[in-house]
């Protein structure tokens, strides 16, 4: 729908009115669509130094919950208003979608709207908890949470079944299996093997850093 905003400016004495359907149905919005044609009204106003107008929309968006993915249906009725002076027109940054003869194109105006007037991020409701980043689940049906720790169970589950598990939960170094199998054989070990074992142990060490020994003596 076009309205003549230059004409009206030059020689309306009275208000303008019109109700009007901007279908937007087919109409990239990023992230939503809408529902059916927007359901508008519009008001022009003559003032002593040019026009008020009002621009009042309604209107119904699909979209999915940018959390749960969800389907979602959401209804936004808002108003905006307008006051403008003549030189207006002739202005290169005029906020209105107005071409070089004066027309408003009205369909373009509820879209640029709609564009500010809907948020970026959609959510089925402000506490939605989201997917499940391990089952996949919503989390706020079936999928079950720690509450105090803020972690899902799922993450539990799934790493007691992981071949890897075993690295998560024992520290690295000897296996337990071999440093049990050292001690054991430890323990049968002659005592006085054991001190032999030291001794040539210690005399090594000598020989590779002569410095200890020279240390020692002094």
């Amino acid at each position: 729908m076009q309205f003549d905003l230059r004409a009206f400016l030059e020689g309306a004495r009275k208000p303008y009115e019109a109700h009007f359907q901007a279908d937007l149905t087919q109409s990239d919005f990023g992230g939503y669509t809408l529902a059916a044609p927007a359901e508008c009204d519009f008001t022009a106003t003559p003032t002593d130094d040019g026009a008020a107008l009002l621009l009042c929309v309604k209107a119904q968006i699909h979209a999915e919950c940018a959390r749960c993915l969800e389907p979602l249906t959401q209804d936004y009725c808002f108003e905006r208003d307008y006051l403008i002076l003549p030189r207006d027109l002739e202005d290169p940054d005029f906020e209105l979608p107005c071409n070089e003869q004066g027309c408003i194109d009205l369909d373009e105006l509820v879209y640029q709207e709609l564009i500010f007037e809907v948020p970026a991020v959609l959510l089925c409701s402000a506490d939605c908890q989201g997917l499940c980043p391990i089952c996949g689940k919503k989390k706020a049906a079936g999928c079950e949470i720690r509450v105090r720790s803020k972690t899902c169970l799922c993450t539990a589950r799934r790493q007691d079944q992981s071949p890897f598990s075993h690295m998560l939960h024992k520290p690295a170094g000897i296996p337990p299996a071999r440093e049990k199998a050292r001690r054991r054989v430890y323990l049968q070990s002659d005592p006085r093997d054991i001190e032999r074992h030291a001794d040539d142990t210690a005399e090594q060490g000598k020989r590779i850093h002569p410095f200890i020994q020279k240390d020692e003596t002094d």
